[in-house]
């Protein structure tokens, strides 16, 4: 059983340039641990095989 849990993203810039810094605040429960995974569309019209999916971390 899984309880829900509230996690509030809030990112700085709504769009983000190839070479722009980018800053994402991240507010939850003490002790949560999290992840990411930041994707460029490039890579995706590339190859979509090469990207990690949520199917594949758990």
């Amino acid at each position: 059983m899984s309880l829900p849990i509230k996690l509030e993203l809030q990112p700085h810039t709504v769009i983000v340039k190839p070479g722009d810094a980018a800053n994402l605040t991240v507010k939850g429960p003490s002790g949560m641990c999290m992840g990411f995974n930041v994707v460029d569309k490039a890579l995706l019209l590339l190859n979509n095989d090469n990207v990690l999916k949520e199917d594949e971390i758990f």
